[in-house]
This record gives C-alpha cells, sequence and structure tokens, in this order.
C-alpha cells in the first residue's frame, strides 16, 4: 500500500541539506525498491527546496514511518513538520489510468 509523507523544511535546513546529502542518497538508494516516488519540493522550478514528498510502498503506517525515521534528513532534524497518510493511488499515468 502506498503510504505519503510531505515534509517541511525546518530552520538552517538548507545546510543541513548540504551536510547530509551525500548519506541521504545512499540511503535512498538502499530502500528504492520501497519507495514509489521522492524528491524536493520547491515553490517553483529552481527556487530553493523548502521539503520533501516521499511514497513508500509498504503494508503499514508504521512501516512507512519507520523508513522515513531512517533518512539521514530526518535523523539530521531537516524537517520542521511531517505528515503521512495511506494514498489511495486510483487515478493518474502512474496507476495506468483509472481505477473505477
Amino acid at each position: 500500500m502506498p503510504y505519503l509523507f510531505y515534509c517541511t523544511d525546518g530552520e538552517g535546513a538548507q545546510q543541513l541539506r548540504q551536510d547530509h546529502m551525500q548519506a541521504h542518497l545512499a540511503y535512498v538508494e538502499g530502500i528504492l525498491e520501497r519507495m514509489c516516488v521522492a524528491g524536493p519540493l520547491r515553490d517553483a522550478p529552481g527556487s530553493p527546496v523548502s521539503g520533501s514528498c516521499f511514497i513508500f510502498a509498504t503494508e503499514s503506517r508504521d512501516e512507512a514511518l519507520r523508513l522515513l525515521q531512517g533518512d539521514p534528513y530526518y535523523q539530521a532534524g531537516v524537517f520542521a513538520e511531517v505528515s503521512g497518510h495511506h494514498l489511495a493511488a486510483v487515478a493518474g499515468e502512474w496507476v495506468g489510468g483509472k481505477l473505477w
């Protein structure tokens, strides 16, 4: 089941992202089979990163949250706010059209 986590950066996040980027990318590479999609959030293309979005493929929200908590960005305090939800992916190109 997909679980979406919307993470908003906190104060000082830009420097923390720089400091922990290599560890973050290595972590993501290690759990790719558990991710549907992930990436940085920006207000517009080319603007500074303001957060991250992760969609994990797990059996439970707790399992997805553990994956997020294992990320070096999470551990370093990059994110000021985290919102996690089950995602009912029912329409769109990524799900192959519509499921109704």
